[in-house]
Order: C-alpha cells, then structure tokens, then sequence
C-alpha cells in the first residue's frame, strides 16, 4: 500500500516534509513519503524541489509582456478588455497585434475531434469539477507563501469594480 498514512501506522517509513519557504529538499530522497500543505504522497523522479523551481518563477511571456506594457492598463481596468479594444483599432501597435495573433488563431496541431470529446466533458462534469476546484484549488493557493504574495499584489481574485464578486466568481469558474 503506498500511502504515506498506513506505512506510518506500519512504523515502515518515515514522512519528510519541510516549510514552504524553505526552498531545500530536507534530504527527501525518491521512494520518501513527503506531506506538504496537506497533501501527503510518494516523493519520485518527476518531482521537484523548490530550488529548482524557483528560477521558472522568473520567466515570462515575451509576447504579452511587450503588449501590456503597450497597453498601460491602470488600476482597474481589466487588460483583456483593454487588448481586445486595442486590436480592434485600424492600425493596432505591433505588439498588441502579435499577442491578439497569438490568442486568436487556431494551431496547425489543433485536434478537432478531442477539443469536442473535451468540451463534452467540460458540459457534463464542468460544474462539479469547478466547484471541487474552487474549493480545493484556490484554498491551496492563497496558502502558498509564493503565489498569495502574487494574488494580493495583483488583487485580481478580489471582488472590486463595477460587478465586484460577480466578477470575481466569473474568473474562478
């Protein structure tokens, strides 16, 4: 039985686990029962620590970086809205077309027959799944030392403009 709980019980393995700011393993090693905010699973090779995962938190999108910083969006305006207004134009900036490009057009690898099987199961268990991810996910989320930082600086999981929480709710589902 691999899960971490009954090989505690079982006295066979120990459980590692370590704060979310400390970007170290703890010395987890694969095969390691690890608990980490709530969740307790098998440590294994496609797993990876917060030091290696620290540099990806610096990359970014290129393309939509340069187009928001075409756009200048101000405190509370939505930048969608903005890049859509903006591409719309006759003779939109370079970069606002480039991104709207990139957003709008379907891939060449795009697979028709499993974007409807995706959107048939989205229709048939999308609600259940969403409440189950809202409740799950976003609680996860504002936890993560790292990411709530991102969502209380950006505030754009909290209820504020014209609609407020109905906006909030519509971004979350």
């Amino acid at each position: 039985d691999n899960h971490p709980a009954h090989a505690k019980r079982k006295g066979q393995e120990k459980i590692v686990t370590w704060p979310p700011t400390d970007l170290s393993s703890n010395g987890v090693q694969i095969g390691d029962f690890v608990k980490k905010f709530d969740y307790s699973f098998r440590w294994t090779a496609d797993h990876q620590i917060g030091a290696e995962m620290e540099p990806l938190r610096q990359l970014g999108d290129p393309v939509a970086e340069a187009a928001y910083l075409v756009l200048n969006p101000g405190p509370g305006e939505d930048p969608l809205t903005k890049l859509r207004a903006a591409a719309k134009q006759p003779n939109p900036a370079p970069e606002v077309a480039e991104l709207w490009d990139h957003c709008t057009k379907k891939p060449d690898w795009l697979d028709w027959t499993k974007l409807k099987r995706g959107q048939y199961v989205y229709r048939r268990h999308g609600q259940f799944l969403g409440k189950i991810l809202l409740h799950l996910g976003l609680g996860g989320g504002y936890g993560a030392a790292k990411i709530n930082r991102v969502l209380m600086s950006t505030r754009y999981l909290v209820g504020q403009g014209e609609k407020g929480q109905e906006d909030t709710f519509r971004r979350l589902m």
